[in-house]
């Protein structure tokens, strides 16, 4: 990649840090197994919890008799080794970062479980173009979630299984955990026919839901922005849920595909 398109994903997002999760994992092409924090002597595998272009937070696992014996090795330059798997390469790509300890401390209630923070010392321009992909994707994403909002498609067999998603949502309505089906889905809502087995179901009313892609749970929040019809013992509702970047990245593709084919 060309140097000024390093220079500008620097500018854009030197300050800007990443949370780890599964889906950051798979889009970066993480090794966390290969994720090791060189402190003098010692190698420690480190499970990166954010990582951006100027530092990175890790959690490690240490005794205390281990912690106490790196201790006297913080104020030191230390090695980070990053290894990512590229979808354009057979190897992985690995490479080390000097890096200085800003913080280390326990984490509570988790035994022998530390969180390091590390500053480097020198940032290679693969990190800096691996991170600065990244949130080009995830600017798009947001984008799509306002975009494509009012783009719904109907969820049948057919879709569903085109999709790998199950056409219901697991719904927390007033503490009781139920199967509710999906009639339609888009970016940032679902269309739902909910059991009226609450009165507190209606427009404005919030909870918690998942839907399983790929037999991957997708965890929601959002609550009911307009109750479409009632019949039957059954509410129709327009169910708004948040940003989820993983759901908008995977359904934005099958939304366009079926727009093009239906045009």
């Amino acid at each position: 990649m060309d140097k000024n398109r390093t220079k500008q994903y620097w500018d854009k997002y030197a300050s800007e840090a990443v949370r780890i999760d599964a889906f950051v994992i798979r889009k970066l092409g993480l090794l966390q197994t290969q994720t090791v924090l060189r402190i003098g002597k010692f190698s420690i595998i480190s499970a990166p919890l954010t990582i951006s272009m100027q530092k990175a937070v890790l959690f490690v696992i240490l005794s205390k008799n281990e912690l106490n014996m790196l201790r006297p090795y913080q104020n030191n330059v230390h090695l980070l080794r990053f290894a990512f798997q590229p979808k354009d390469r057979d190897k992985p790509l690995k490479f080390f970062v000097y890096t200085t300890i800003s913080r280390i401390e326990e984490i509570k209630d988790k035994e022998n479980v530390c969180m390091v923070e590390v500053v480097y010392k020198n940032t290679p321009e693969d990190l800096i173009n691996i991170i600065g992909q990244f949130l080009d994707i995830q600017k798009k994403l947001k984008n799509q979630y306002t975009l494509l909002g009012e783009n719904a498609v109907s969820l049948n067999n057919e879709s569903a299984q085109q999709l790998q998603v199950k056409r219901y949502l697991q719904c927390n309505i007033a503490s009781r955990m139920i199967e509710v089906k999906i009639l339609s889905l888009s970016v940032n809502h679902f269309t739902l026919l909910i059991p009226a087995i609450n009165p507190n179901i209606k427009e404005g009313f919030i909870f918690a839901s998942r839907l399983f892609m790929n037999e991957n749970p997708l965890n929601f929040k959002g609550k009911i922005t307009k109750v479409l019809d009632n019949k039957s013992g059954f509410l129709k509702v327009r169910y708004s849920v948040t940003y989820n970047p993983e759901y908008v990245d995977a359904i934005q593709h099958f939304i366009r595909d079926t727009q093009t084919k239906a045009s």
